[in-house]
């Protein structure tokens, strides 16, 4: 009886295709232009104020959130829902 060595007879070569993918993954970098210290400031001013106001909403959401009982998010909810084109089209039937 001969044994047969199925994995001596596969070769593996190293995928070509590999060093293809980091010719075009370079390739799509862009080199983004560099700001003078004024864009990079008024950018840096934008963000900051941006900033704020998204802690203002969040401040906001809180209140809101915090001070509404079950009772008006229902009332809120059954309301929205009777507003709604479907139901409005039900109506009218």
């Amino acid at each position: 009886m001969q044994s047969v060595n199925f994995t001596a007879d596969k070769k593996f070569e190293p995928r070509a295709s590999s060093q293809q993918g980091e010719r075009y993954q370079r390739q799509r970098h862009r080199v983004s232009k560099k700001l003078s210290s004024d864009e990079l400031e008024r950018k840096r001013r934008e963000m900051m104020d941006q900033a704020e106001q998204r802690e203002e909403d969040r401040e906001n959401n809180l209140d809101s959130a915090g001070s509404s009982t079950v009772e008006d998010r229902v009332k809120r909810n059954i309301h929205s829902i009777q507003r709604m084109a479907v139901s409005l089209d039900n109506m009218k039937r």
